[in-house]
């Protein structure tokens, strides 16, 4: 029997030896791979055979991040929502604002370019607000006295009368429009020349023509301007538009009850124009007294009586 003693550790091929042959075998399969592409179908059939499971390695992975940027994307979206609903909020209001200033505008160009055609002195001024009562028409304007506003100045705007100072204080002016019943406003058919007046009707935001009789020559669309034969309103003012006409009366007198509408619009505008300085009332004709009738020696006769 063999009784040598056998070495504790089993010697080889020693390890720098097999570091040297790795390190050959590597170098020379990538200078082979390198120049004649040898490998690349390997590669191929390995990745093919690799894919499924590198792509359930990653699935936890694709997992957490379509997770996490679906929330973020939902926050981000919500924002982006929020700050355009604002946006959308400020530009309407712009537009808003631009329309009625563009409005305003054109009003303003109107009432100044009515103002440099006018032989009139005119005032401008801003409705502030409209008074409480409810059986009255009247608005107050910010101007008064200070500013040459008298009362009895005609109101108007860039289409027609709106009413009459009725009140003045020193920084404030009350006007009574057109449609209020204790206004009358002599007036002219553009294409008659028929007088009459105008006044507030039963019926809110219309005029009653006064005083005409049902037989006269009347039609929806005449025009009504101021007649100026008052003193207080110049001649060829617009003032309403004939839209109804019915006849009404008794035996003996008939009168025509006609409605009109007003061109200029007495509740939606806050520009407006008082005719100032030029405004004179006609001087009264003088009143020829009467002579008393004397006979041939110059003795005064008695007066005949009447009835």
């Amino acid at each position: 029997m063999d009784r040598s003693l056998r070495p504790l550790f089993k010697r080889g091929v020693p390890a720098l030896v097999r570091l040297f042959l790795c390190l050959v075998c590597a170098l020379t399969l990538l200078i082979f791979d390198a120049q004649v592409q040898a490998l690349h179908t390997v590669r191929a059939v390995i990745s093919t055979v690799l894919y499924p499971l590198r792509q359930v390695a990653v699935l936890p992975r694709d997992a957490f991040y379509a997770v996490t940027g679906y929330f973020s994307t939902l926050s981000t979206l919500r924002h982006d929502n929020g700050v355009l609903r604002t946006q959308a909020s400020a530009q309407e209001e712009k537009m808003l604002r631009y329309a009625l200033l563009t409005a305003e505008n054109a009003r303003l160009r109107t009432l100044l370019e009515l103002t440099q055609h006018s032989p009139l002195r005119m005032v401008a001024a801003e409705v502030q607000y409209e008074t409480r009562d409810a059986y009255s028409r009247k608005i107050i304007i910010d101007r008064g006295a200070q500013h040459g506003v008298r009362p009895s100045l005609p109101v108007l705007d860039e289409r027609g009368l709106i009413g009459q100072v009725t009140r003045v204080f020193p920084l404030q002016a009350e006007v009574t429009l057109l449609t209020d019943k204790q206004l009358s406003v002599p007036v002219q058919i553009v294409r008659t020349g028929l007088r009459a007046l105008v006044s507030g009707a039963a019926q809110p935001g219309y005029l009653e023509l006064r005083f005409v009789a049902a037989g006269a020559d009347l039609q929806a669309g005449d025009v009504l301007v101021t007649s100026g034969l008052d003193g207080v309103y110049p001649p060829g003012l617009p003032v309403a538009t004939l839209v109804q006409m019915e006849a009404r009366g008794k035996a003996n007198t008939a009168f025509a009850l006609a409605l009109c509408m007003p061109l200029a619009r007495l509740h939606h505008y806050r520009q407006v124009m008082v005719l100032g300085e030029g405004l004179t009332l006609p001087e009264a004709p003088p009143v020829e007294q009467e002579q008393p009738m004397r006979d041939r020696k110059g003795r005064l006769l008695p007066m005949p009586r009447v009835g």
